[in-house]
């Protein structure tokens, strides 16, 4: 049999047929309880130690059940952007900075003038031919194109360990960004059962 709660007053005053009180702010009202015999036939066994460890993974399930039905839309939708948006956006970003390593070296103007002379400093060959002022200027313009093929060969060596370390760290972050769903799971798993246990 149904049984009824009358609220009278401000704060609402509970008649004695439940045993709980409950605070309203509006004016007379009546709200309609159910269960409340089996409810209160039931309070001393909920309070009861034993009673709380023998029925608590019934009502875990129970209440997991209910969370679960409302976070499996949201859980689908968190696992497909997790494994096509972030993971498009995770790309983009590694080309991203890739392409910012190569234009901060300059690797592609460096490549392109490997051999020219350092700073362009060289030697005028001279207009009418002379045998030391011709192979003055020889020696001179060899040596500024030998610095400047080190020194570039030197930042394009950089550069591109550079790069290289950015494609390892890219291939890391890739690697758990994919496996961090399992090991989430797996772990909540492995604490659902040491709860059970």
């Amino acid at each position: 049999m149904n049984s009824f709660l009358h609220f009278s007053g401000e704060r609402g005053i509970a008649s004695r047929e439940c045993p709980q009180t409950f605070l309203l702010g509006a004016e007379q009202g009546e709200v309609k309880m159910s269960r409340i015999s089996e409810f209160a036939a039931g309070s001393e066994r909920a309070h009861s130690r034993e009673a709380i460890a023998r029925d608590f993974p019934t009502h875990f399930l129970r209440l997991l059940y209910n969370r679960t039905m409302r976070l499996l839309p949201m859980l689908a939708y968190y696992f497909w952007w997790h494994y096509t948006l972030a993971i498009e956006d995770l790309v983009a970003n590694y080309f991203n900075l890739a392409g910012w390593l190569a234009n901060f070296f300059s690797l592609n103007n460096l490549t392109k003038n490997i051999f020219a002379p350092w700073r362009r400093l060289g030697e005028q060959y001279p207009d009418h031919f002379s045998f030391g002022d011709f192979f003055s200027a020889l020696i001179v313009n060899t040596l500024m194109r030998i610095v400047g093929l080190i020194i570039r060969l030197i930042v394009i060596v950089i550069g591109l360990v550079a790069m290289i370390a950015s494609l390892f760290l890219f291939v890391g972050a890739l690697a758990a960004w994919l496996i961090l769903p399992i090991v989430v799971v797996a772990l909540f798993i492995l604490g659902f059962c040491l709860i059970v246990a």
